[in-house]
């Protein structure tokens, strides 16, 4: 099922973050909510028309049972037996049809809508972050180089001292 929807919506690189490339990221952001905002307010703009045009068609067909009952399998003129002919004539379940396919698709517009906030969020936090330079090369202190390369020459010197006791605690072994 989720890959149906995400295939119905289209690129799935409108949905990630590449944070190396956050100018390029914010530059597209806007476009993309204005691009599925208009989408979603198109769409519910067809449900309101597909509602419209399932009630035509259902009173349209209310009134043709009722004026030849026998034309629709019905024998009884029933409130339950004008909607069980109504709800499964196919003019009507074809635009039944259409109305459901429209609300999936809208659902799926405001998810998008949602992870397009989200990712505005994310885009913020991320600027946040390399702003206060989060993502930059670790930097040592001033007036402490000197002190790093003593730490460095003492380790080595230890080890090298370390290797001359082994060898010489050996049977046989040389200082």
């Amino acid at each position: 099922m989720q890959e149906e929807a995400k295939a119905e919506l289209g690129n799935d690189r409108d949905f990630v973050t590449d944070m190396y490339n956050l100018e390029e990221e914010w530059a597209k952001q806007s476009a993309l909510v204005k691009d599925y905002g208009f989408e979603y307010a198109a769409v519910n703009s067809r449900i309101e028309e597909l509602k419209n045009k399932q009630a035509i068609v259902r009173w349209q067909l209310r009134q043709q049972i009722e004026q030849d009952p026998g034309a629709f399998g019905v024998i009884k003129t029933t409130e339950p037996a004008l909607e069980g002919a109504i709800v499964s004539h196919a003019e009507y379940q074809a635009v039944h049809t259409q109305l459901l396919k429209a609300r999936k698709r809208a659902e799926l517009l405001k998810a998008a809508l949602t992870s397009l906030s989200d990712k505005k969020s994310a885009l913020e936090n991320l600027v946040r972050l390399y702003l206060s330079s989060y993502y930059s090369q670790p930097n040592a202190p001033a007036g402490t180089e000197d002190a790093v390369l003593d730490m460095e020459k003492a380790a080595i010197h230890r080890r090298a001292l370390r290797r001359r006791q082994r060898r010489a605690e050996q049977p046989g072994g040389k200082d």
